[in-house]
């Protein structure tokens, strides 16, 4: 197997930095990476599981791609942040503030709603959610009530460096604050089987700021409001640890 990369692009700063996702993605071809050790893909996996909700779930969107499920909370929400909808920006959603890419931190603070407490982030940038979320501050994370968001290259899972340094990281910073309290498969790229668990490729994930998640909690899986994304693919159901067997 030819297993060279060639790469025509100048190697600056400014290119690293707004090339980072493309390079993570070659990375992990790359001979020096190593396959990612059995107990630390289990902790990620484990990590998108939910938790349960207080409240019950409603669908927000309509009934195919790009709807979500999000806690019948809504109320006191200022804003909803979700790139690419509503009111548009020319930027790419980024680790960085420079050129046409902006950080989480920078849309937020520099936006008509930079005192608010109560946000919704709905993040759905195809693979830079890793970054993105990495750089955000703990403070401009904990504005956000809710946090939908889209995680993408989840077959990347076995690889250390992608879980290690992008995924794992990521999934621990949105636990410090944040209870996940959704899960859905989206059936647009399939399953990979990383040891005895099946895990999608692309997965849906709810969180919801924990300091409102208070007990009594119910947990649905699957949910009842769940639809297919595709409705051309075959339906892609969790299994465990999502979905206890009976």
């Amino acid at each position: 197997m030819n297993r060279t990369l060639p790469l025509q692009i100048g190697l600056d700063s400014s290119v690293l930095l707004q090339q980072e996702d493309v390079i993570d993605r070659l990375l992990a071809f790359c001979d020096w990476d190593r396959p990612a050790l059995a107990e630390d893909i289990e902790t990620a996996v484990h990590l998108m599981v939910p938790v349960g909700c207080r409240y019950p779930l409603i669908r927000i969107g309509g009934n195919g791609d790009g709807a979500y499920l999000l806690p019948d909370d809504l109320e006191g929400i200022s804003a909803c942040f979700s790139p690419g909808r509503q009111f548009f920006s020319q930027r790419w959603l980024g680790s960085f503030d420079g050129g046409q890419t902006q950080s989480l931190d920078g849309w937020v603070l520099t936006s008509d709603h930079a005192d608010a407490g109560d946000l919704l982030l709905q993040m759905d940038i195809e693979g830079a959610e890793y970054n993105c979320l990495l750089a955000a501050s703990d403070s401009v994370l904990k504005r956000f009530r809710m946090i939908v968001v889209e995680l993408h290259w989840l077959d990347l899972l076995g690889s250390a460096r992608f879980l290690n340094q992008r995924a794992l990281p990521m999934l621990r910073k949105l636990r410090l604050a944040f209870d996940c309290v959704h899960a859905h498969a989206n059936n647009c790229c399939g399953a990979v089987d990383l040891g005895p668990m099946t895990v999608p490729r692309v997965l849906e994930l709810t969180y919801y700021r924990r300091d409102r998640n208070t007990p009594p909690l119910h947990a649905w899986a699957p949910h009842p409001l769940d639809v297919v994304n595709m409705p051309a693919n075959p339906p892609l159901p969790l299994g465990a640890p999502w979905v206890q067997p009976e």
